[in-house]
């Protein structure tokens, strides 16, 4: 009765560790960070899971204990990625030679094999043409070549170790690498599929710029943060006579002027400024800490950026113009009072004549009212 007392606890606990570790691989997953820094908490959880499964073995007979380290080290290797497992192997090694004993270099030993069969199952194994499911069950195969360091133990122990434990091994990291595997390969899916659905409510479909509602966060957050030496400046423009596009060229030709605006402003913007489309033919430019000398080169530069070179669409060029309107605020606004008085600008750059910039009454005086093309 022991016996199947200790054998279901060998199968049991690495299930059950395993699967608290995955549930923290999706929570850790979902913290906005970079995937180099999850890869190194992960690789932290699964080396201090390595060391609380040392510090608590199971005792299958004398002289024999069963852990969990070369299993965790080696899916962390696998499933997380070289640097994760590399966290995890030197903390369960660091572990291994602090508890000592006869048994600690052949311990080390077998954690570096676990580690390295399961860095070339991550690099080739995973990369094969293998149906998910075998190729989990060869990670767990190989994870298990620890078990070849059975040879070096006393002859005594040697037998009853490669007779009785080895196959326990063998087949607890075969159970625990399927079920790890799945379940991770299905965290991962659900969090790629959030950040698709993410992307879609952010982002404007046509160009992925942002879009209103996502401007209108970043807008009012840059505003209440209140972090800013000079000031911002809305910068609101169109395309002129948009319509008379579309109805000459087509809606297809539209869009693609619209997608080819989009890379042109962006190369005249610096890294921290936010461009969004709003809809149609209307975007919106963002220039968080900005003077009001650098906002007039700014826009100045956006709009020549696109009148000075025709649009090659369909083989056919396409002259396009923008008006711009210009709004400057050196303390809290909202979005849509900043918007409101950039709007006001624009309108005041079509009554003069279109292609140009207007600055609105917040820009200071000594400048002209607008900037146009000569």
């Amino acid at each position: 009765m022991a016996s199947i007392i200790n054998i279901f606890t060998v199968f049991l606990q690495p299930v059950v560790l395993t699967v608290a570790l995955v549930y923290l691989y999706g929570a850790v997953g979902r913290w906005n960070q970079s995937d180099r820094t999850r890869s190194l908490t992960m690789g932290c959880v699964f080396g201090l899971g390595a060391m609380m499964s040392m510090a608590a073995p199971i005792t299958l007979a004398d002289g024999l204990i069963f852990d969990l380290r070369n299993l965790l080290v080696g899916m962390a290797c696998a499933l997380l990625g070289p640097l994760a497992g590399i966290v995890a192997l030197a903390m369960g090694v660091t572990t291994r030679l602090l508890i000592g004993g006869q048994g600690a270099m052949l311990g080390v030993t077998a954690m570096c094999a676990s580690a390295g069969m399961a860095i070339i199952w991550h690099h080739w194994v995973r990369r094969s043409q293998l149906p998910s499911d075998a190729s989990l069950l060869v990670l767990g195969a190989m994870i298990s070549a620890h078990i070849v360091v059975g040879v070096l133990l006393p002859s005594p122990v040697r037998a009853v170790f490669m007779t009785q434990l080895a196959p326990i091994i063998l087949v607890a990291n075969l159970i625990s690498a399927w079920v790890v595997g799945r379940l991770i390969i299905r965290e991962r899916y659900l969090r790629m599929e959030m950040s698709d659905l993410r992307l879609a409510a952010e982002t404007d479909p046509l160009t992925n710029l942002l879009n209103r509602r996502s401007l209108i966060e970043v807008v009012e957050r840059h505003q209440s943060s209140g972090k800013t030496t000079n000031g911002s400046v809305m910068l609101c423009f169109d395309v002129d006579r948009f319509k008379s596009i579309n109805d000459i060229y087509g809606h297809l030709a539209g869009d693609q002027i619209l997608q080819c605006i989009s890379d042109r402003i962006k190369s005249c913007l610096r890294p921290a400024d936010v461009f969004a489309r709003l809809g149609g033919d209307e975007f919106v430019v963002l220039l968080p800490d900005v003077t009001q000398d650098t906002a007039r080169i700014v826009a100045e530069r956006c709009r020549a950026a696109i009148c000075d070179q025709p649009f090659q669409v369909n083989q056919r060029s396409i002259p396009v113009s923008i008006s711009m309107g210009a709004t400057f605020s050196n303390e809290q606004s909202s979005f849509d009072k900043l918007l409101s008085a950039a709007d006001v600008a624009l309108y005041e750059a079509k009554a003069d004549g279109r292609n140009c910039v207007a600055l609105d009454q917040t820009f200071s005086t000594g400048s002209a009212p607008n900037m146009q093309a000569a």
